[in-house]
């Protein structure tokens, strides 16, 4: 028995809108014999124009309801994010920008997700990872990306504030990382400075 040949997808779409088309011509062949109009239209309705003292009493009520509900509260955004100054890097100006940047490249690297290079891939994968992390920082004011920017560039540098020892009583360290005490950037292989 022979096999039959698959069709192309330009080919289905043509059979598929023929045959769509053949259903709605049956479709309006039937309600038309039965007497029922095909034609339906929904009219809407006009409204009547106001008069210029109805719009000076609707412009006065809008106002009166702006003053009573007040300044922008930012509710959805953590308290801490919102209590910071403009000027600071990581303040709430400054963070829904660069995520607005970054859904902007997210969207002009869709076609990444599913490509086959891995490169490509993995650009979109760090943006995307990018834009969660930023979203998490506005909601529950916890930075937990490496990364900080517009465009993710720059390197976020941390610092010890508890210190932690071991169980002789030498300092623990991690590479990378400012301690008050060396008053440094603590790098591997680096002799502690007592």
């Amino acid at each position: 028995m022979a096999m039959r040949k698959k069709m192309s997808k330009t080919a289905l779409a043509k059979k598929n809108a023929k045959a769509k088309a053949t259903r709605d011509a049956k479709k309006n062949a039937a309600l038309k014999e039965l007497g029922i109009d095909v034609k339906r239209t929904k009219f809407r309705k006009k409204r009547k124009p106001m008069t210029e003292e109805q719009r000076a009493q609707a412009v006065a009520r809008l106002e009166k309801a702006r003053k009573a509900k007040g300044p922008a509260k930012n509710k959805k955004f953590h308290p801490d994010v919102v209590a910071l100054p403009d000027e600071h890097e990581l303040s709430l100006k400054n963070v829904r920008q660069w995520l607005e940047t970054q859904k902007e490249l997210l969207i002009s690297m869709k076609a990444y997700r599913d490509s086959k290079d891995a490169v490509e891939r993995n650009k979109y994968n760090t943006c995307y990872t990018y834009v969660s992390n930023l979203k998490t920082y506005l909601s529950k004011g916890v930075y937990v990306d490496h990364k900080i920017g517009e465009h993710g560039t720059g390197n976020i540098k941390y610092t010890c504030t508890h210190m932690s020892f071991k169980a002789d009583g030498t300092p623990k360290r991690s590479h990378g990382v400012y301690y008050p005490d060396m008053g440094m950037v603590y790098q591997t292989g680096m002799e502690d400075k007592e």
